[in-house]
């Protein structure tokens, strides 16, 4: 009798097994719609980063891919500004703040400057680098990137906030960068003596 019981057990736990199985294979999972990006730049743009930091140095902290809504606030002031610079270069004028800040908030900057000591957003730049592997630009790649630029720096203008565009390139120079935006260039020919 024991033995019937052991077996009708074992095969009820058997069955049930063999009905969750089953089951899992006639649901479909849910595929997760995320992934985890490579690298947050480019080769051109990581290089870029990495010259910039060095121009940068102490005078301010380098942050990569931050989003406008992150920086930019949407506001009155900005929404008159840029109705009057919308208005001047003849276009479709935007008709609330909102409108036109939903029109750039999807879109980041490449790179960010802040004040070491409080964080205080210094300048923001953007680095020109929609190319093709031959190092060509489409014109409606061009035409787009010139849109998404004249957005910015009206934004940019209206916030009161300083905007740089480089071209992308193979090389950078540190002294070039620092220049252009700390408009002064040390010699970084000569290095300190190190304290022995």
């Amino acid at each position: 009798m024991e033995f019937y019981l052991l077996a009708y057990v074992a095969i009820s736990l058997l069955l049930v097994l063999l009905i969750v199985l089953n089951l899992k294979k006639k649901i479909p999972q849910k595929e997760n719609p995320y992934t985890k990006v490579d690298r947050l730049f480019s080769p051109s743009e990581r290089s870029f980063y990495a010259v910039l930091c060095q121009a940068c140095d102490n005078k301010a902290i380098v942050f990569g891919k931050t989003s406008l809504s992150g920086i930019l606030d949407a506001q009155q002031r900005l929404f008159e500004q840029q109705k009057k610079a919308v208005k001047s270069n003849s276009t479709k004028v935007i008709t609330t703040p909102q409108k036109g800040f939903k029109k750039i908030a999807k879109n980041n900057f490449d790179y960010i400057l802040c004040d070491r000591s409080n964080l205080q957003v210094i300048a923001v730049i953007e680095l020109d680098a929609v190319t093709n592997a031959a190092g060509k630009i489409s014109s409606k790649d061009r035409a787009l990137q010139d849109k998404r630029i004249r957005r910015l720096e009206v934004a940019c203008d209206a916030a009161n906030l300083q905007l740089y565009q480089f071209n992308a390139t193979k090389k950078y120079a540190v002294t070039d960068l620092e220049k252009a935006i700390f408009n002064q260039c040390a010699d970084r020919s000569i290095e300190p003596e190190l304290e022995k």
